[in-house]
């Protein structure tokens, strides 16, 4: 009896056994997973001659650089002695008077400005050949845009001409000094002579008129400037004070009291002399580099007598320019997958900018400082590989900002 129920019992048990198993609640052993190689939907590749003959299949961008341009303004101040100058103290009792004719240069203003170019040395070529171009969003080949033409910035300033010489006069050229010295320069002369005829013993006289012209001597022409001067100013206050009698209209009196001042400055001028003012800009350009950081660069030079000077001439001080890095700055990563086979290597590259000094000087000392950001010479990083919505500046290649898809 007891061999029967442990016979019933171990055919229950391979019975129930038997149906977990057709129902499938025994896992089985998983199969081994086969890992496929990472293929990217695009590589970004620095650009070199083996880059360039790949062929189609892809499109270039290139990161941006500052090219610095400075603007000097000059002043040429002309001192035009008057004809009349020696005899002002005389006629005028006015002493401080030009006495010598004299030119003198000085340095009104400084400016330096800062225009994206692009840098031909940082070319990169986005290969869409290597995995499913599909894949690659619009959006990437919209952010390209404004590093390539660098016109995608509202706020870019507008780059002035290199070399450019712009020059303003206060006043008219020589032609138009001393009008009033134009007057009559001779006066008439008539000389009675008296001539005697002897005939015989009878003398008869003659008189007769000879006319001539004779050159004024200057300080007669200044007497007769001086005294027209003062009639000038008589008239002036007669004006002013109502002594004509007539109602002239305030327009009318205002227009002729003006006439009569620029008449008599005109002729004031002949004693006191002419200063003449010329404003003279010219823009140098200058693209900074690495090996160049804190290192003085020649614009041109300068002297206080002769204006802008060539740097082949030594005479003048020297005007140039510094620029320094300012803090440690970052490595570049910029990494070609042929030496360094890896996905993080084929995002996009965008550029740190370098905070920097700027220092204008002429001869020792400083006359313009300012700090600004060069692109150049900062470094050089990559974005993941997955990351293609983003946004760079076009005047320093840097990320602005993350767009979200």
């Amino acid at each position: 009896m007891m061999k029967t129920n442990r016979f019933i019992t171990a055919v229950g048990f391979l019975m129930l056994f038997s149906g977990f198993t057709s129902c499938g609640l025994l896992k089985k052993t998983p199969e081994p997973v086969v890992q496929k190689p990472f293929i990217p939907a695009f590589r970004v590749l620095s650009v070199t001659d083996s880059t360039l003959n790949q062929g189609g299949g892809g499109i270039c961008y290139t990161l941006p650089q500052s090219r610095l341009e400075t603007t000097i303004t000059l002043t040429r101040i002309e001192q035009v002695k008057g004809p009349y100058a020696a005899f002002a103290g005389k006629y005028l009792g006015i002493d401080n008077v030009i006495s010598a004719n004299s030119v003198q240069w000085q340095i009104d203003d400084i400016s330096v400005g800062s225009v994206p170019v692009p840098d031909t040395e940082q070319t990169f070529y986005i290969d869409l050949r290597t995995g499913d171009s599909a894949s690659v969003p619009l959006s990437m080949m919209l952010n390209l845009n404004g590093l390539n033409s660098l016109t995608g910035s509202k706020s870019l300033p507008v780059s002035s001409q290199v070399e450019n010489n712009f020059m303003s006069q206060a006043r008219p050229a020589y032609s138009g000094l001393f009008m009033q010295y134009a007057d009559e320069n001779y006066y008439e002369i008539v000389d009675t002579v008296i001539e005697k005829i002897t005939s015989d013993t009878q003398t008869v006289e003659t008189k007769v008129l000879q006319k001539k012209m004779m050159e004024k001597p200057t300080e007669q022409k200044a007497k007769e400037a001086a005294d027209l001067i003062q009639k000038l100013k008589e008239q002036r206050i007669s004006l002013l004070t109502g002594y004509q009698e007539i109602p002239y209209d305030p327009a009318t009196i205002r227009y002729m009291v003006s006439e009569l001042e620029q008449m008599e400055n005109d002729y004031l001028e002949l004693f006191t002399g002419v200063t003449l003012t010329t404003k003279v800009k010219r823009t140098f350009v200058y693209i900074p580099n690495k090996q160049d950081d804190c290192i003085p660069v020649s614009l041109i030079r300068f002297s206080p007598a002769e204006g802008f000077i060539s740097n082949d001439i030594q005479k003048g001080e020297p005007v140039f320019i510094q620029v320094c890095s300012q803090g440690r700055g970052v490595t570049d990563h910029t990494v070609t997958p042929q030496a360094a086979d890896s996905a993080r290597f084929y995002g996009f590259a965008y550029r740190i900018p370098q905070w920097c000094a700027v220092k204008i000087y002429v001869g020792q000392k400083a006359q313009k400082e300012m700090g600004m950001l060069i692109p150049q010479l900062g470094s050089v990083a990559r974005l993941p590989w997955y990351v293609t919505n983003f946004e760079l500046d076009p005047r320093t290649g840097a990320v602005i900002q993350f767009i979200h898809p």
